[in-house]
């Protein structure tokens, strides 16, 4: 462990099984987080952001109903309904803009 907080790497991947109770304190304190975002890829734009707000929110959904939040677990199914029109959106704005790229053309008879 010394060699990986003076180094910052694993020697190989059996180093985070075994030194997996220590990771979560230097992730947190480095990231802020132990959960992996990245980036984005370009051509996919915000609609990876949408799917992973979504997803976030349907489990938040699914606990607050086994719960018996009804109210809390209402507002969470409308903030998802806002996010999937959103998405939505996005992707016929994208369609159309490819459209304007890429117009088909019709031979001639």
């Amino acid at each position: 462990y010394e060699n990986f907080r003076s180094t910052g790497l694993f020697g190989c991947s059996e180093c985070y099984k075994a030194f997996d109770r220590h990771l979560d304190q230097v992730l947190r304190r480095i990231q802020g987080s132990t959960e992996h975002t990245g980036k984005v890829p370009v051509r996919i734009g915000g609609a990876g952001e949408l799917d992973r707000q979504i997803g976030r929110l349907r489990s938040q959904l699914q606990l607050a109903v086994e719960r018996e939040e009804y109210e809390r677990a209402a507002a969470i199914r409308d903030q998802i309904r806002a996010l999937e029109e959103q998405r939505r959106q996005k992707e016929a704005q994208k369609e159309q803009e490819e459209k304007k790229e890429h117009p088909t053309t019709t031979p001639p008879r």
